[in-house]
């Protein structure tokens, strides 16, 4: 696991005003808010993520792409369908 993701997994603080998170569940793993129905949305603590990484909730279907992770936690956008 990167360095980068062990910092945000030991940080449960959650800055809701950037659209960056660092909250985590009892088993280390990183919650993000879905922006459509706003259920979590659970990147893997044993999985090494990277920018430019998709990730699908669970819930509603919406994917969502990492645009940025660091010490300040994971940002993430919806991923526009190309027409």
């Amino acid at each position: 696991m990167s360095d980068d993701m062990n910092s945000m997994i030991n940080d449960s603080a959650s800055d809701q005003s950037s659209g960056v998170t660092k909250r985590t569940d009892d088993n280390g793993n990183v919650l993000l808010e879905c922006p459509e129905c706003s259920n979590d949305i659970v990147m893997d603590a044993d999985r090494d993520y990277i920018i430019g990484d998709i990730l699908e909730c669970q819930f509603c279907g919406t994917e969502v792409e990492i645009v940025s992770m660091d010490d300040a936690g994971v940002e993430i956008e919806i991923v526009e369908e190309e027409k």
